[in-house]
């Protein structure tokens, strides 16, 4: 295995270990916050490519409840800042 390979496994390795750490301490969290259908439905459209207001026809909710959603799952951990936009953790 030459270094390039050597350096690619242990990244994956390192990724799925902070994934299965990061899903242990968030655990509580996802079940708290994704208990509602309506909830879980935004988490799982969130970093997509549809715009806010697609999304709120989708889910039936507004687009200002979005925004506060998206801004208590970014400080929860839940979603990341991308630019203008926010992308889930988890996929």
């Amino acid at each position: 295995m030459n270094d390039d390979a050597q350096i690619a496994s242990l990244l994956q390795k390192t990724n799925e270990l902070l994934t299965v750490l990061a899903k242990t301490a968030l655990g509580p969290v996802i079940d708290q916050e994704l208990n509602d259908p309506k909830r879980q439905k935004l988490y799982e459209l969130t970093g997509g490519s549809l715009p806010v207001r697609e999304i709120a026809k989708k889910v039936g909710i507004s687009a200002g409840a979005i925004s506060g959603h998206w801004k208590r799952w970014e400080q929860l951990g839940l979603l990341v800042k991308d630019g203008k936009q926010y992308r889930r953790v988890f996929e």
